[in-house]
């Protein structure tokens, strides 16, 4: 079979790196552990039988379903495309209830605040400047930053 008559098939994915793969559900684990070293709920368990890939070819690990890489454990597409769009702690990467700071609660995140600009940029990025400067320097996020500048 040619690459296009497989790309057709709704069993078959294919891998950044050219590879076709069939996608076959496989066995349901309850004891798997986030990142976090918490067990991963029922739900997020199933959604990894059905849709967990990891390419023979080159090793990559990625959802069938969004293509995100690596595999986003623990959560289904729908969780975890809702949590990317949370906005982050500027220190410990916690997500944010409250959009009004780039901080969490944690104390040490807060001591850090202290001496940090608390103000989200335009392109909604934490500013990395100074407690208390009028100017806030440009975007230092890897996503803002012309190449090569």
């Amino acid at each position: 079979m040619t690459n296009k008559v497989l790309e057709g098939d709704a069993n078959m994915v294919k891998c950044k790196c050219g590879n076709m793969i069939e996608v076959v559900e496989g066995k349901i684990y309850y004891d798997i552990k986030n990142d976090a070293g918490k067990v991963i709920n029922k739900v997020a368990a199933k959604h990894m039988s059905q849709y967990r890939v990891r390419c023979p070819e080159c090793q990559n690990n990625f959802c069938s379903s969004c293509k995100e890489e690596p595999y986003h454990l623990g959560k289904t597409c729908a969780q975890f495309a809702k949590e990317k769009e949370m906005k982050k702690c500027r220190f410990c990467g916690a997500n944010l209830r409250n959009d009004k700071t780039n901080h969490c609660s944690k104390k040490q995140c807060k001591n850090e605040a202290r001496k940090c600009c608390t103000t989200f940029l335009a392109c909604g990025h934490p500013c990395y400047g100074y407690h208390g400067e009028k100017d806030h320097p440009p975007c230092l996020h890897e996503d803002c930053v012309v190449k090569d500048e």
